[in-house]
């Protein structure tokens, strides 16, 4: 379970922020990323999938950081 669910929440808009960003032309481009209440909530029963989904509002705000000096916006909807 620990591998699906980071595979799907984490890897999976890694490596499509990673293609998406080199068809980026110099206006820049928005990435939104679909985060998820239970990232801060923790409900009882989602470990796994509230880690997961922490650990893609790290990754939202970092690339947010990294890709801003090329116009790129990260930003999540949770």
């Amino acid at each position: 379970e620990y591998r699906r669910e980071f595979d799907t929440n984490v890897l999976g808009p890694l490596l499509l922020i990673r293609e998406a960003v080199r068809h980026f032309g110099p206006n820049g481009g928005s990435v939104v990323n679909i985060g998820s209440g239970a990232s801060r909530m923790c409900p009882p029963g989602y470990s796994v999938y509230s880690a997961s989904k922490a650990a893609l509002d790290a990754v939202t705000v970092v690339l947010s950081k990294e890709l801003a000096p090329r116009k790129v916006r990260v930003n999540s909807v949770n």
